[in-house]
């Protein structure tokens, strides 16, 4: 609920800093508001609590599909409301979306992992505890593969974005239309491939055949010369990457 009411703010203040004009509140605005919106860690954790083992890897590719079908819808309306209301009116919209999040999630979601009432919660114990992704070595390992992939996925997934409107000099409503078909392929895999194949392969062998997959596939985004192969190349890029987180 706090990480919600603090991407309210931030999403109300993207859409006034680009009225002002101004990078430097915008820059600041998408810092703190990226950061209250990995509450999606949340989720994955509220699902790690309820479900079994074996049916984590579907879950969590359920919660993808969510993302996806998010990232297909947005870009479409987006898209359309700039044409009609200019840039700041999305971010409006996302402002009112996350307010009737806060309310859903308060009345409906139900604690996952109770905290132990009998004993004070220790915040410097908390963060301390932090430092075990550097010092206990197992999860260091995980954490940095873990943070490789992330950093390369969700990088793709925004840089894609800087390369449609440098490169071939697309429009809100063009690029809209692009990543939402990136985002339909997501949702294909998130939704119906993640599922039948992790049934069939181990994580770690779909992880490192995907992984390799998807950085191949990268490197060929930006060898064609037209915009339009855009949609054999970086479409099944965003497939593969998807079965990879």
């Amino acid at each position: 609920l706090m990480s919600l009411a603090v991407a309210v703010v931030c999403y109300a203040i993207v859409a006034l800093a680009i009225q002002q004009h101004s990078l430097v509140v915008l820059g600041f605005a998408c810092l703190v508001g990226g950061l209250s919106e990995s509450n999606i860690a949340i989720a994955q954790s509220a699902v790690a609590d309820v479900a079994a083992p074996e049916d984590r890897g579907r879950l969590f590719a359920y919660i993808y599909t969510a993302c996806s079908m998010g990232y297909i819808s947005g870009p479409l309306i987006g898209g359309e409301v700039v044409l009609h209301a200019g840039f700041s009116a999305p971010f409006w919209g996302t402002v009112v979306l996350l307010i009737v999040a806060i309310c859903w999630t308060f009345i409906s979601f139900r604690e996952t992992h109770p905290a132990d009432q009998s004993r004070a919660l220790d915040y410097r114990t908390a963060m301390m505890n932090l430092t075990t992704v550097f010092t206990d070595r197992p999860i260091r390992r995980l954490y940095l593969i873990n943070f490789i992939f992330y950093l390369t996925i969700f990088g793709f997934f925004r840089v894609i974005l800087i390369y449609m409107a440098d490169k071939w000099h697309m429009l809100a409503r063009e690029s809209g239309v692009y990543y939402s078909y990136y985002s339909a392929m997501s949702l294909v895999a998130s939704l119906f491939l993640a599922g039948p194949i992790l049934k069939r392969f181990s994580l770690k062998s779909v992880a490192i055949t995907t992984a390799a997959l998807a950085g191949v596939l990268m490197c060929i985004v930006v060898v064609p010369e037209s915009k339009y192969f855009l949609w054999i190349t970086a479409g099944p890029c965003c497939l593969i990457a998807t079965l990879t987180l």
